[in-house]
C-alpha cells in the first residue's frame, strides 16, 4: 500500500498543481478561523523535507541543477512574506497609508510580528477570518506569490532553494539568502 500511495502523493507533493492546491485549502481555511498551516502543510511536509534532502546532496555534491523546485524552504520561506497569505505587503500599507485610527494601530501592532513571518494579529486583528472582503485577496495573494516563484525557478530567474532548511520564522530579507545558499539569479 505505501508503494501504491507513496508514487502518486511525492509527485503531486513537488509539482505546482499539488501546491497550489495545498496552498488554496490553507488560504481558505485560515479564511474561516481554522489554523490550516497545520492542516493543508502538513500532508505535504514530509515530502518537501524529502525534496529538500534531496536538493541539499546534490548542492553538496556540487550538481548545476537541483532536482526540486518545491521544497519545504520554498513553500514556508518563500510563499510566507509575512506568514500565511503574504501579509507582510498589506501590514506596510497598513502602517503606513491607511486611513482608519484602528487599521493603523493594527498596522503598528502587526509590524513586529509579520517581519517573523506571524500573521496572527492581521489575520484577527483586522480581521481577516469571516470577512469577505479580504478573504479573496488573502487568499489570491499567496497563489500569485506561488505561481511567480515557482516558474520563476522553473525558467531560471530565481535560484533554486539548496535544500537547508531554515526555521519559518526566519525574516524574508534574510530567509531568500539563505535558502539559496546566497545566490542571485537562477
Amino acid at each position: 500500500v505505501q508503494e501504491i500511495v507513496k508514487k502518486p502523493i511525492t509527485l503531486a507533493g513537488s509539482s505546482y498543481i499539488g501546491t497550489l492546491i495545498t496552498c488554496l485549502v490553507e488560504h481558505f481555511l485560515w479564511s474561516f478561523g481554522i489554523h490550516g498551516s497545520s492542516i493543508a502543510t502538513s500532508v505535504m511536509e514530509p515530502i518537501w523535507l524529502s525534496n529538500a534532502g534531496e536538493n541539499l546532496k546534490a548542492f553538496q555534491d556540487g550538481a548545476t541543477s537541483l532536482p526540486h523546485i518545491v521544497t519545504y524552504t520554498f513553500y514556508e520561506n518563500g510563499i510566507w512574506m509575512g506568514g500565511s497569505g503574504a501579509t507582510l505587503s498589506v501590514v506596510i500599507y497598513m502602517l503606513l497609508f491607511a486611513k482608519s485610527k484602528l487599521v493603523k494601530q493594527v498596522g503598528k501592532l502587526s509590524i513586529g510580528p509579520s517581519i517573523f513571518n506571524i500573521n496572527e494579529p492581521v489575520v484577527f486583528g483586522l480581521p481577516v477570518v469571516l470577512n469577505p472582503f479580504l478573504m479573496i485577496p488573502y487568499i489570491i495573494a499567496p497563489i500569485a506569490v506561488l505561481t511567480v516563484t515557482y516558474f520563476g525557478t522553473a525558467l531560471g530567474i530565481f535560484p533554486h532553494t539548496t535544500g537547508v532548511v531554515i526555521p519559518w520564522t526566519t525574516p524574508y530579507f534574510i530567509s531568500g539568502f539563505l535558502m539559496t545558499g546566497g545566490k542571485i539569479g537562477g
